[in-house]
């Protein structure tokens, strides 16, 4: 029998208050114990570029930003999961600063989609930017004319970040272009 085995086997027999502290203490061990490398690969870049691009634009309230619940922002995780992956799969083997660089490039590229809208343009706001994220893949197409179908991104990306090598602390609207 393993370890884990014998610790299954034995909660039935706990109390009701040794099982709560034994709840409390896998909470904690979860919370604390996730590697610097899972959390780097668990991190949501594109969130991180959709705060980036508010931030830009002057539309940022300041402090950090966290989905906190299912509920807020309904559908935002699973459709940030999605286009994340897709983009990823069209841009492969990207390190943390290039899937954050990414990640913004998306952001701007879907502010500016929903911005343009017709017959009803959206304001640019945390609210419709998480709400239409499943859209950055047209966005992208939109910015960049069949670069994401052509595979081509990463000539878009591979620009951005030799800017930024070559002139250290540009201006992010430098980096945009």
């Amino acid at each position: 029998m393993t370890d884990l085995s014998e610790v299954l086997k034995s909660l039935s027999s706990l109390r009701r208050s040794e099982l709560e502290e034994v709840k409390k203490r896998a909470t904690f061990l979860l919370q604390h114990s996730m590697s610097v490398v899972e959390s780097v690969e668990e991190e949501d870049w594109l969130l991180y570029g959709i705060m980036e691009e508010l931030k830009r634009r002057g539309l940022h309230s300041g402090g950090d930003f966290r989905i906190r619940h299912a509920s807020s922002h309904a559908g935002f995780q699973s459709q940030s999961e999605r286009v994340r992956a897709l983009l990823l799969e069209a841009v492969p083997g990207l390190s943390l600063s290039e899937r954050r660089l990414l990640g913004m490039l998306a952001a701007e590229s879907l502010a500016t989609y929903i911005s343009k809208w017709r017959p009803e343009p959206r304001e640019v706001s945390r609210d419709n930017l998480l709400r239409y994220v499943g859209k950055v893949p047209e966005a992208i197409d939109s910015s960049f004319p069949d670069y994401l179908s052509a595979g081509m991104l990463a000539s878009v990306l591979h620009h951005r970040a030799s800017i930024e090598e070559l002139n250290p602390g540009a201006s992010r609207d430098a980096l945009m272009r």
